[in-house]
């Protein structure tokens, strides 16, 4: 198996919920000893829109997707997929601020968060991501974000966040490059350290 598969089935599931009218994380489960019903069972990524739109139809969807080969996926929804207002495009999304911990980050999460987005929330100070995200998710009383570790000048550091966050939620929607130091020229004519 690809190693990037289980990153590339999640998104596939949380568009393939978008056209029932549901929004959902997705959480690929490194292990799954205990699968949460109803199950869908696909025998490869290949068939998972097949198998799907075959098995699955407004307004339930499976708990539990297990792609053989892959790994299992857990769906939670997390409100409707069509949006009322300007506000409600945020709303159920997954977005990955750098440099989230303090700062303009920080109040970039808090906005985030307050609109009904989940926050990743990436800093090289992983303890004060760590504290504002026990702050938000205590004052929400259920989990709105998570702190994850990132050196944005480390290309490795980088896809190590993106992996984590893809494992716990399932993937980024919007992404919010706050960290960093100003460099005044071209994207392309950058290094990617720059």
């Amino acid at each position: 198996m690809n190693p990037l598969t289980p990153f590339l089935v999640a998104p596939r599931l949380r568009g393939l919920a978008s056209r029932l009218g549901h929004r959902v994380y997705v959480r690929y489960l490194v292990e799954d000893p205990v699968s949460v019903a109803p199950v869908l069972d696909v025998p490869s990524a290949d068939d998972l829109e097949a198998v799907w739109t075959k098995h699955v139809s407004a307004p339930s969807l499976p708990a539990t997707v297990r792609v053989a080969g892959v790994g299992s996926f857990r769906l939670t929804v997390s409100g409707p997929a069509r949006s009322a207002s300007r506000d409600d495009v945020i709303r159920g999304k997954v977005a990955v601020v750098t440099g989230g911990a303090q700062g303009f980050g920080e109040e970039i999460t808090r906005g985030l968060i307050a609109h009904g987005a989940f926050v990743a929330i990436a800093d090289l100070n992983l303890a004060g991501a760590q504290r504002l995200a026990d702050e938000l998710n205590g004052r929400a009383g259920a989990a709105v974000s998570m702190a994850v570790a990132v050196n944005v000048s480390q290309e490795d550091s980088v896809a190590a966040m993106v992996d984590a966050v893809t494992a716990e939620v399932g993937g980024t929607d919007l992404f919010v490059s706050n960290a960093g130091v100003l460099k005044a020229m071209p994207l392309v004519d950058q290094d990617v350290k720059s």
